[in-house]
């Protein structure tokens, strides 16, 4: 429980957490207008440079939980990050800062880790970034008909560690926690510049600076296709047939057709 002895570590906002915790307990269901949400609240492992990561699991009902944290939903102000499922511009604009971005995924990737890496691979690379998609496993056989699958490398530190630490964006998708990235997770955790993860799981664990997590949705790329439509009625023209063919593939194979 993020308790007055943490406060300090997380700034001003952390007091107005702590506060709230103190008064909310370790799990507490609220009531109002016929809506419940529950909180869920720990305090994340250090990163590089010290820095401490508070992560707030919400439910429906996010409007009342609002006003009494007093934060923004799905934004990160000092070390805190919240998980809000619903604010796909926010993860879009995210996108524009960055000139270079690694997609990374979990070991042994499935249809959904293929399909939305490369799908986001075709978005980024259309939105003119400069996109490296770093996978700790090799691409399955029966996924090689993916578009853009002749893409992803396969990671090797003495290659890819510079890349990976120097991007301007991580974004990280069907991946819930840096030990599935398994031999990658170092060189991860090292990094300075911001992670994003993309996910439908849940639990996601504090190693991240921004999250789009939505449980209920059946797969990342579920997710990664509302990004693109976003972005695509935005006037940026990222939808095409090689994107429908990814995300297809993720949805298909993660709910069993």
């Amino acid at each position: 429980m993020a308790g007055r002895a943490e406060a300090h570590q997380l700034g001003d906002v952390g007091h107005v957490i702590a506060g709230a915790f103190d008064v909310l307990g370790h799990e507490q269901e609220m009531r109002a207008g016929g809506d419940r949400a529950r909180i869920f609240h720990h305090v994340g492992h250090q990163r590089a440079g010290g820095r401490l990561v508070l992560a707030v699991d919400v439910g429906i009902g996010l409007h009342h939980i609002q006003g009494l944290l007093g934060i923004q939903p799905g934004k990160r102000i000092q070390g805190v990050v919240q998980h809000q499922p619903h604010l796909i511009a926010d993860v879009a604009g995210l996108f524009e800062g960055c000139g270079s971005i690694v997609i990374s995924s979990h070991v042994n990737p499935d249809g959904d880790a293929c399909g939305s890496s490369l799908a986001m691979y075709q978005v980024l690379v259309g939105l003119g970034k400069d996109v490296r998609v770093i996978f700790t496993s090799s691409v399955p056989s029966n996924m090689r008909f993916l578009p853009g699958a002749e893409f992803v490398e396969l990671y090797d530190g003495s290659v890819h560690d510079d890349v990976i630490v120097g991007a301007d964006l991580l974004l990280v998708l069907d991946c819930n926690a840096p030990s599935r990235l398994m031999r990658m997770e170092g060189v991860v955790l090292r990094r300075e510049k911001p992670i994003l993860v993309v996910d439908h799981h849940e639990s996601p664990a504090e190693f991240a600076d921004f999250y789009r997590v939505d449980v209920d949705s059946s797969s990342t790329c579920e997710l990664v296709w509302e990004i693109g439509s976003f972005l695509d009625s935005r006037g940026f023209g990222v939808l095409s047939k090689d994107f429908a063919v990814c995300c297809y593939t993720g949805i298909m194979t993660d709910t069993g057709g």
